[in-house]
């Protein structure tokens, strides 16, 4: 088991395997008020990184080369192959951010999932970003320059300015902490 995430009355869980010399992650939903499986995923083709269970009995995995939204039957809604390596993610409300980057091109890109079936609407960063969070209706990125945030249909709403360098980004309420 490589991570669990609890819902109302049951949950959901990733399992490690094998298939044709890459790793997969297997999905199981179990309820705690029956004895048997809810419903089991076909392998991804991805380690994963953290499972989020999802209030109308689905899930969404963050692998680490891509990550997917599964219905309540245990069915791919979506999927997203990553372009770049993963360096951070968050997931609120349904709602996920993921941070990829090209360090070739020392530039990163943020995926932003407003809901369970939609495609990602992807921000081209030109720097390198440091850590993304979710919060509302926002994701919020800490870049190079500062910390910008972000509607989830990717418009850029607002940013604040940093002048020293921070590694993480946390939000707590109306307050950051770096």
């Amino acid at each position: 088991v490589l991570d669990v995430s609890l819902r109302e009355s049951g949950c959901v869980f990733t399992t490690l395997g094998a298939e044709n010399g890459d790793l997969v992650t297997t999905l199981q939903s179990v309820s705690f008020e029956g004895s048997e499986t809810e419903w089991t995923t076909s392998p991804l083709t991805t380690l994963c990184i953290r499972v989020y269970a999802l209030s109308d009995g689905g899930a969404f995995v963050i692998g680490d080369t891509k990550c997917a939204y599964y219905n309540s039957t245990g069915e791919i809604q979506s999927l997203c192959d990553y372009s770049g390596t993963l360096a951070d993610f968050a997931f609120s409300d349904e709602r996920a951010a993921v941070l990829l980057e090209n360090e070739e091109r020392r530039q990163s890109h943020l995926l932003l999932f407003s809901e369970p079936a939609s495609q990602p609407a992807e921000v081209a960063i030109p720097s390198i970003a440091k850590s993304v969070v979710v919060d509302g209706e926002k994701a919020y990125l800490l870049g190079a320059k500062g910390i910008e945030s972000y509607a989830f249909s990717g418009e850029r709403m607002s940013e604040l300015n940093v002048t020293d360098a921070y590694e993480k980004l946390l939000k707590n309420g109306k307050y950051f902490y770096l």
